[in-house]
């Protein structure tokens, strides 16, 4: 009897569970394009403070701004890998982008899911870019992209 009543309480959760991420928006596929020149410009000095982009450890790329107009947003590429894409964006707008690209690697090296914040400095002067440990669940996302394939 205890068994019987075991089972339905987890058929119960397994039941409600399916049904809150089925309720979940699913996340857009966009074109890079779009998502660089959409990104880019947040990252111009009229943009906001800081322009917070990672990719999640299920593939897409989310990305948060604060200190003025705020958003958060998750997308899906199209095509091409995701972590490729944080390094462009890294490279376009990141102060010493060739470091910042370094310890983005390292950190995925390490196993570690990192996230590139990009802070407004003085105008025209680029981003200062920071790398940091993504928050929740911190395993990358396996690429296939020979670049970024984890060993």
């Amino acid at each position: 009897m205890v068994v019987a009543w075991s089972v339905t309480g987890c058929c119960m959760v397994g039941a409600v569970a399916a049904a809150a991420v089925g309720a979940l928006p699913e996340v857009p596929v966009v074109d890079a394009a779009q998502l660089r020149q959409r990104l880019l410009a947040a990252c111009g000095p009229d943009g906001p403070e800081t322009t917070t982009v990672g990719v999640s450890s299920t593939g897409f790329v989310a990305v948060r701004t604060t200190g003025g107009p705020s958003h958060v947003l998750a997308a899906r590429l199209e095509r091409g890998c995701p972590f490729c894409f944080v390094e462009e964006i890294l490279t376009e707008v990141g102060q010493d982008a060739e470091h910042a690209v370094e310890r983005y690697r390292g950190e995925r090296s390490r196993g570690v899911n990192a996230m590139a914040v990009l802070t407004r400095t003085v105008p025209d002067a680029g981003r200062r870019a920071d790398i940091l440990p993504m928050t929740g669940n911190r395993k990358p996302f396996r690429a296939a992209c020979a670049t970024h394939a984890l060993t």
